[in-house]
């Protein structure tokens, strides 16, 4: 990526199955030279990767702004059914896209995608759903 958030990462305690439904905390990270400002973020949770979608909705609005290498976290509640899963070890992906705005109101995003296994202790990034607009051009939203 040339300019701006960087790929979402997941901290190493990212993951809470304490209360009724599983939360998770996602890490982004402003790489670029000027603030950028998050305006929406979407995620969500799949047991089968085919279920994630090509495209993500916009989700809820945010108004977190990054300076240059500072981060932020995104706490994101996933589906009952999602904690029931990992509890039961069946290996789970928490997948979303993080829309931010440049200094020069230019619009663009950046997907993630992990896969959470062994009780969603081991998180791993994937291949897919995992890029941003300055390499691919077909996110419409």
């Amino acid at each position: 990526m040339k300019d701006g958030i960087s790929f979402v990462t997941i901290p190493n305690n990212a993951l809470d199955i304490s209360g009724t439904n599983a939360i998770i905390k996602t890490t982004d990270k402003n790489i670029g030279k000027t603030p950028a400002l998050i305006t929406h973020v979407f995620g969500s949770a799949a047991i089968d990767p085919k279920q994630i979608p090509l495209h993500d909705s916009f989700g809820s609005e945010s108004s977190l702004v990054l300076i240059p290498n500072q981060e932020g976290n995104i706490v994101t509640t996933l589906p009952s059914v999602i904690k029931q899963a990992i509890l039961q070890n069946i290996k789970i992906y928490v997948y979303g896209t993080v829309f931010y705005r440049d200094i020069n109101q230019k619009n663009h995003w950046s997907q993630f995608c992990f896969c959470f296994d062994q009780n969603g202790i081991l998180m791993l990034s994937q291949s897919f759903h995992n890029s941003c607009d300055d390499l691919e051009s077909n996110q419409t939203k």
